[in-house]
């Protein structure tokens, strides 16, 4: 079905379909009358309400079909943290914000756990979650950082800054720059994780603690010493309490997350998209590599994988679609300042890296952009196939620091 074609009231279609249409209209044609242009929109803003649309009614027959004894226990629920003596209730530490599957909850010193039925209700001082086998919850924090719960979990909030880990894995979430919330304490009968402002996950699976920092630096506190953990690192404890640190992603799940994350994307956009192009007349694909991809550092076992995967990726696109018109490249960036790398490398830290680097100098998100603009215009119009590395030569430098030896 063309997106010229009318449809019949209430008609929805695959979003697939709406995202091939979207393309084909686009093809290699000069920019769209007005019109045109305000049709595709209002057909791509239709499909995503529709699909909102759909989620919410679905949640809304749930709630419908629920029997009156689980409304009471939802009510229970809501007032569960009021104080059963007089007084104050009690503040409020945290508001769910998505759940799934079957998340139960518990008041502080209560000792029944209960089917947790609303998505959005608050949490007070004292209050447990636990999420069952394939659920998972969203929670936000009311000192602004969020968190969330992996299956398996068991949590209990002490405050808006401190949270207790039963078992399973927590991931917290601080932010950064203006939306940084309050830095979070993470602690488990094995150790105590402190957010400096971070990205990090900490797991509790029978006696081995691991702690991930995704992003800026945590402090972990163990056994009467404290030691740094900074953005890559994974500290293990094993049931010896030894303190270890390692760079190869541990679990099945940890490596399946970070190819989710770089490459399954590239896998859809070039099969739905890449395909819409090629049925359209031809067009242009381009991706976001990394000289990950082509180097090797410590912790980056997986996405160094994944990002040579995504350039391989690229080739074998390229061949099968060159024939029908579409050209496919991607774009490698080395030590790039974004507001990330602003935030988590220090100014002295930044002339030190870009010391190793013969522009000396690390690269402006615009020259980034600018490789895209130009994979993607006529002015690379037979080039298909190839990866752009933009990192002031960073990446063909050689290793050792020959200036400085003996002649």
């Amino acid at each position: 079905m063309n997106i010229d074609e009318p449809r019949t009231p209430g008609e929805t279609r695959p979003e697939t379909e709406v995202v091939a249409d979207l393309i084909r209209s686009a093809g290699r044609r000069a920019a769209p009358p007005e019109a045109a242009y305000r049709q595709t929109l209002e057909v791509a803003t239709n499909a995503w309400r529709n699909k909102t649309d759909r989620i919410r009614q679905r949640r809304r027959f749930a709630r419908l079909a629920t029997s009156v004894a689980a409304g009471v226990a939802t009510l229970a629920v809501l007032f569960a943290f009021v104080p059963r003596r007089g007084g104050a209730p009690a503040a409020r530490v945290a508001t769910l914000e998505r759940i799934i599957g079957r998340i139960e909850i518990r008041g502080a010193g209560e000792a029944e756990w209960r089917l947790l039925q609303d998505d959005t209700a608050s949490l007070a001082a004292g209050a447990g979650l636990r999420t069952g086998s394939s659920s998972r919850a969203g929670v936000m924090l009311a000192g602004g950082s969020s968190l969330r719960l992996a299956e398996g979990t068991e949590v209990v909030l002490d405050t808006p800054a401190r949270l207790q880990l039963v078992a399973g894995r927590a991931y917290v979430d601080s932010g950064r720059g203006e939306r940084a919330g309050e830095p979070v304490e993470i602690v488990t009968p094995t150790a105590t994780a402190i957010d400096v402002g971070t990205q990090f996950e900490v797991s509790l699976l029978g006696e081995t603690y691991r702690l991930r920092v995704r992003e800026g630096r945590v402090v972990l506190r163990h056994g009467g010493e404290s030691s740094d953990g900074a953005a890559g690192d994974q500290l293990l404890i094993g049931p010896d309490g030894r303190l270890e640190r390692t760079s190869i992603l541990t679990t099945d799940a940890d490596w399946q997350w970070t190819f989710d994350m770089v490459l399954r994307h590239a896998f859809l956009v070039a099969q739905v998209g890449g395909g819409a192009l090629a049925d359209g007349g031809g067009g242009v694909l381009a991706f976001v590599a990394s000289i990950s991809g082509l180097t090797s550092s410590p912790m980056h076992a997986a996405y160094g994988a994944a990002k040579a995967a995504l350039m391989s990726l690229v080739r074998s696109v390229a061949v099968e679609l060159g024939p029908r018109g579409v050209r496919v490249n991607a774009v490698a960036p080395g030590g790039t300042l974004t507001p990330r790398m602003l935030e988590v490398l220090s100014p002295e830290e930044r002339t030190r890296v870009a010391q190793v680097v013969p522009s000396r100098r690390l690269s402006d998100p615009s020259e980034i952009a600018g490789g895209l603009l130009f994979a993607v215009s006529d002015l690379a119009s037979n080039v298909t196939g190839q990866v752009l590395v933009v990192d002031g030569g960073g990446h063909v430098a050689y290793p050792y620091p020959v200036d400085q030896l003996g002649e």
